[in-house]
């Protein structure tokens, strides 16, 4: 079932099982903007896509007021190995980051 945010209400983000163990976290918006990242954990996956929503929201959005707790997120260390693919369909680029 698709979750959705508060703060990004044109969103929405899902999980899916793509081998034994390994999930694939993706989100979406009504204007055909993307976020995906593959891993182990399908919870902590959806909250990297959700951060990486808001940051292509910043990104093209400079004034975005972002929440202490999402400022805060942007800042924590994550010890698994993570993919994160943004599209951003206004500009047709995409950009992969492995952290």
């Amino acid at each position: 079932m698709p979750l959705t945010f508060p703060e990004l209400p044109d969103w929405s983000f899902d999980a899916d099982e793509v081998s034994a163990g390994v999930y694939r976290a993706f989100g979406h918006d009504c204007s055909g903007r993307t976020v995906e990242v593959s891993g182990l954990d399908p919870e902590a996956l959806i909250q990297k896509c959700r951060q990486a929503a808001i940051e292509l929201i910043a990104k093209t959005h400079p004034k975005a007021d972002l929440s202490k707790r999402d400022k805060q997120m942007q800042r924590r260390n994550w010890s698994t190995l993570y993919w994160l693919t943004i599209r951003d369909v206004s500009t047709s680029l995409d950009m992969t980051v492995e952290f």
